[in-house]
């Protein structure tokens, strides 16, 4: 089943059960797609990793509205936004641990050698290569930049 039929399903399901938040937050992904379809023009519809994408995205924009939110006293609509995100994250592929990011980095940087923060997007490019959409881009470089300026 394609990741689209899965979100118009689980859309389907929400609607009748009431279920606001995922409703919300589906909805968004929904307009989100077809905003990108529309631009992309007669080439269509998006493939499953593209759907992935819009989700990603849609996901980092909410973590950042949480911060902000948190951070201007605004916890009703922080705690609206983290419940999105967690209705959205159950699209994405299985994210890898912290730890297992950090193995991927230090095997990456012993195949390139004796690397220094000059490297860093070398390493980027091999980390992310391996670990596709398993991880999180701000995750990789941050550890990344962890190791690179021991």
């Amino acid at each position: 089943m394609s990741l689209r039929s899965t979100l118009d399903d689980d859309y389907k399901t929400a609607l009748k059960s009431g279920a606001k938040i995922v409703v919300e937050s589906i909805r968004m992904v929904k307009a989100e797609i077809k905003t990108r379809e529309v631009a992309k023009g007669a080439s269509g519809a998006l493939d499953d990793d593209a759907i992935i994408d819009v989700i990603s995205t849609l996901i980092k924009k909410g973590k950042e509205s949480v911060r902000l939110f948190e951070e201007g006293g605004r916890q009703e609509l922080a705690d609206k936004e983290k419940a999105e995100i967690e209705a959205l994250s159950k699209y994405l592929p299985a994210q890898l641990s912290e730890s297992e990011v950090r193995e991927k980095v230090k095997s990456a940087i012993a195949s390139l050698g004796d690397v220094d923060i000059k490297a860093m997007g070398q390493v980027m490019k091999a980390v992310m290569a391996e670990v596709g959409k398993g991880a999180d881009g701000s995750l990789v470089s941050r550890l990344v930049k962890e190791a690179l300026s021991k």
